[in-house]
């Protein structure tokens, strides 16, 4: 009855009353986020504790502009490729990178068969191409330096272009973020423009990695934060009652973070909220 409530109440002071409304205020709290929010309950956010963000989806591409994996019958198109990029390093200054043929028929081959090769095409033209390696690369194993974690990595190899597509390292390396969040790569020192588009991309130089034919290569790598679309903070999902009635809207960082209170229905709200009998 009113009368035993006022003197409980009473009995409580106030610390015991503020008490009880900080308790019902971290019910309703928790009501509104777990039971209202009926399109949040069914995903949780996993975010990758690391420093770069990137979406882990296949990047949006210019017009005309295609990535796939390397066909056999592309060979010719990527040896051209190679051709073309080797000429703008010589003019570049980078005069000993990729000599004696490097890379060769045999490499494409490879990275093909290993499911590693990849081209760029313009308008259905091979435009790029890069390699992106999904088993450890052996010559990273030791290095003159130290990598910042053990973790899985995918390396960028071979990532040449016929100067027709700008933005091919970076569509190379947002491309991989999409099945990785560790990128590893290295290149010659004389490689300035290379170079310049690493540490556009947040590459850090983590030493000097030895190739099988005892040449150095500034080694790098990029770790990144994963940032899944479906796991937006300001993506809206609907509110549904325990009938499954959609009741209303929420952002997901509302539901996941309860930073803001959910308006409750009226049906919900009015004998939660009534005054005392």
């Amino acid at each position: 009855c009113r009368c035993c409530v006022i003197a409980a109440l009473a009995w409580l002071g106030r610390s015991g009353y503020l008490l009880i409304i900080d308790a019902f205020t971290n019910f309703v709290s928790a009501y509104r986020r777990f039971h209202l929010g009926g399109g949040c309950r069914s995903r949780k956010i996993h975010p990758i504790d690391q420093t770069i963000s990137y979406p882990m989806q296949t990047p949006i591409l210019p017009p005309g502009v295609q990535i796939r994996p390397t066909l056999v019958s592309d060979i010719p198109a990527v040896l051209d490729v190679f051709d073309a990029a080797r000429a703008f390093m010589r003019r570049s200054g980078n005069l000993s990178q990729w000599g004696g043929g490097y890379p060769a028929e045999a490499d494409v081959r490879r990275d093909i068969a290993c499911g590693w090769s990849r081209v760029l095409t313009l308008d259905g033209r091979v435009a790029a191409t890069f390699c992106m390696m999904t088993a450890p690369e052996p010559t990273y194993n030791i290095i003159d330096g130290a990598w910042p974690d053990d973790e899985p990595y995918f390396t960028l190899h071979r990532v040449a272009s016929d100067g027709s597509v700008p933005g091919v390292f970076r569509m190379a390396v947002l491309y991989t973020l999409a099945h990785s969040n560790r990128i590893r790569v290295d290149t010659h020192l004389d490689n300035a423009p290379m170079l310049a588009a690493i540490a556009r991309e947040g590459f850090v130089r983590c030493g000097v990695a030895t190739m099988t034919d005892g040449t150095p290569r500034e080694a790098f790598q990029l770790t990144a934060q994963a940032v899944v679309p479906h796991d937006r903070a300001d993506e809206r999902l609907p509110l549904v009652d325990e009938e499954g009635n959609v009741v209303g809207s929420a952002t997901r960082g509302e539901c996941h973070g309860g930073s803001m209170l959910l308006p409750l229905p009226t049906s919900i709200a009015t004998p939660l909220l009534s005054p005392l009998p």
